[in-house]
């Protein structure tokens, strides 16, 4: 299977559609959860003339001020189609501190921020930190510039940026510790792909525009150059359905076309450490999504993956209604959504209770949601992490059951089409690159699988496209792409 865009060509790829008609701009902006905001730093709040210097930004809703004593951003009246902004060119930052009511928030693990943002200078931002502590290793701050967009953690975790200086950027990390945090990628207009978990406070001040502290050594180098619209916080977890509703809100307001204009079909790429991108920083060569969304030509906004590492099918279950009931409604989404659905379970139980959970899974995805198409991928990572595992063929991550792949054909041989509540099936189990061994980051090395050595690695944008996660997105977008 040749033909698999490396990464460097998403930015030329991932364009939105330049003939969608823009919308006439909203007289409101409305916002998810409203009673849940916790901090907003709002330009319209501002009382200042066009392009003047602000020696200070407060918080709307918490009472946190960001100050700067030199350095000042100018307040811009018109950043967006006639909406206010504040300017950041480079040197030019906010000082919030470490506010305990933002500190404790953040520490519940329970939270949600939004940054959203246009007007970024091609080539002129190295980091380009938007919001955030300015520390790369513990700092929960996010990036954004006209290459990359992401919550950066330094190695990873941003992705490739099609969008250029004009349009609208939402960036969102929502997290949520009472039951599990998912990965959200590319589900809005500019959306990222987090670490599995929030990361620490760090040990930095937080700002805004800039990404370390050290401003007067290295605020050209590394603080944001753009326009910051909105900064949100709130003391929440917003699901998917509201990432999606606050995006078409924010895009309404702007008189931005919709990011997911011109498509028929919303993709939806759901599953486990395989589908979030194993490894810390969750980079895009570890993720099968972003693959197939390349393969596919879908644009940021038309697609998204919503993985969680080590999640149980009852999880999954459990979260579904939360995350995405209302998904393609009419305040939504607005078109039926194409979900990919693993096997993805790490199952510990033998017998046919092996597979209720994901059969409900599937039924879960067309009662809450009749527009569904149920996309079922086999022999991915079935198995238990312990030896004491009565179904799993992965032990003690490569031990010696990791290769046998028994209950990865007992999996291949009871979901076959047709199969209730399931529209259509990637056969990874007959593919001689995938098979019994599964898509199994653990399970040994080359020739017994495509996944985990310095030969094969798990994906990277160079690897041959005949293995690993190069290989299940091509089988994926040869199935899901004439159901778009």
């Amino acid at each position: 299977m040749r033909g698999i865009p490396r990464f460097g060509n998403f930015a030329s790829r991932f364009t939105l559609n330049p003939l969608a008609p823009s919308i006439a701009a909203a007289s409101a902006l409305a916002l998810v959860q409203s009673g849940n905001v916790a901090f907003d730093w709002n330009p319209a709040t501002l009382a200042a003339a066009d392009g003047a210097a602000l020696s200070d930004w407060p918080d709307a809703v918490g009472g946190i001020t960001a100050t700067t004593p030199s350095g000042q951003p100018t307040f811009k009246a018109n950043a967006l189609n006639g909406k206010p902004g504040v300017r950041f060119a480079g040197s030019q930052y906010f000082d919030i501190g470490r506010p305990t009511a933002l500190m404790n928030l953040i520490g519940t693990g329970t939270f949600t921020i939004m940054v959203a943002c246009t007007n970024l200078v091609a080539g002129a931002n190295a980091i380009a930190s938007a919001f955030g502590a300015g520390d790369a290793s513990g700092g929960l701050w996010f990036c954004c510039n006209t290459t990359n967009i992401g919550l950066y953690s330094g190695t990873g975790g941003s992705i490739p940026n099609p969008l250029g200086t004009s349009d609208l950027y939402l960036l969102f990390y929502s997290a949520r510790t009472s039951s599990f945090n998912r990965v959200l990628s590319g589900a809005n207009g500019t959306s990222f792909a987090p670490a599995n978990t929030p990361k620490t406070s760090g040990t930095l001040d937080w700002g805004i525009g800039t990404g370390r502290h050290d401003t007067t050594g290295n605020g050209n180098t590394y603080s944001f150059r753009g326009d910051i619209l909105r900064i949100l916080v709130w003391n929440s977890h917003l699901p998917m359905v509201d990432i999606i509703r606050q995006t078409r809100n924010f895009f309404t307001y702007y008189g931005k076309p919709l990011p997911w204009a011109g498509v028929n079909k919303y993709l939806l790429m759901d599953g486990d450490s395989i589908t979030a991108g194993t490894g810390a920083s969750n980079t895009v060569a570890y993720s099968y999504p972003y693959l197939t969304a390349a393969t596919l030509t879908r644009a940021l906004g038309t697609w998204s993956n919503t993985g969680r590492p080590s999640a149980q099918m009852t999880d999954l279950n459990n979260d579904f209604a939360t995350q995405f009931t209302g998904l393609s409604g009419a305040d939504a989404l607005g078109i039926p959504v194409v979900g990919t659905i693993m096997e993805f379970a790490n199952q510990r139980t033998a017998g046919a209770s092996l597979y209720t959970d994901t059969d409900a899974y599937f039924a879960a995805a067309k009662t809450l949601d009749p527009t569904w198409k149920v996309v079922f991928l086999n022999s991915t990572a079935l198995g238990g992490s312990g030896s004491g595992s009565a179904a799993g063929d992965q032990t003690s991550l490569g031990g010696p059951n990791s290769t046998v792949g028994n209950n990865r054909a007992a999996h291949a041989a009871h979901y076959v089409l047709p199969y209730t509540n399931m529209d259509a099936l990637v056969d990874l189990f007959s593919d001689p690159n995938v098979g019994a061994i599964g898509a199994n980051p653990y399970s040994g090395t080359w020739p017994t699988t495509d996944f985990f050595d310095a030969t094969h690695p798990y994906g990277v944008a160079a690897q041959n496209a005949a293995h690993g996660y190069a290989r299940i997105a091509a089988m994926t977008a040869a199935v899901v792409g004439p159901l778009l």
